[in-house]
C-alpha cells in the first residue's frame, strides 16, 4: 500500500517538474527573443502520422500504421473487406444508363423549340 502511495507522489511530482521545467524554458526563450522549441518537454504530431517526443533533449519518434480495411466502391455494389472477410452490398439506388432512355431526352428542355427562333 505504501508503495503505490509513493510511485504516485513520484510520479506527480515527475510531472509537475516538467511541465514547471518546460514553460521555465519557453519564459526564457521568450525574454531573449529566441523562436526556439523547448527541449525539456515537446510534443509534435507531424502530418503523415508521426509523433515526435522531445525529453530532456532527446528525440523520441512513434509512427503508428493502421489499416483496418478496404473499401471500394462501384456503380453496381460496394466491396468491403476486413480483417479478411469479403463484404458485397448491392447499391440500393439503380443507376441507369441515359443512352438507353433516349425517349426522355425531350423532356431535359422544358421550352420547345419555337420558342429559341
Amino acid at each position: 500500500m505504501y508503495i503505490k502511495d509513493l510511485f504516485t507522489l513520484f510520479l506527480i511530482f515527475a510531472v509537475v517538474l516538467v511541465l514547471g521545467l518546460r514553460f521555465a524554458e519557453e519564459g526564457v526563450y521568450s525574454t531573449m527573443g529566441l523562436d526556439i522549441t523547448p527541449m525539456t518537454f515537446n510534443l509534435k504530431i507531424l502530418p503523415d502520422g508521426t509523433y515526435d517526443f522531445f525529453i530532456l533533449g532527446r528525440r523520441f519518434s512513434l509512427r503508428q500504421l493502421l489499416r483496418v480495411s478496404d473499401f471500394y466502391a462501384d456503380r453496381r455494389k460496394v466491396d468491403i473487406r476486413i480483417a479478411g472477410l469479403n463484404i458485397s452490398v448491392p447499391n440500393m439506388v439503380r443507376v441507369y444508363d441515359p443512352a438507353n432512355f433516349s425517349h426522355l431526352r425531350i423532356y431535359l428542355d422544358k421550352k420547345y423549340c419555337r420558342m429559341y427562333n
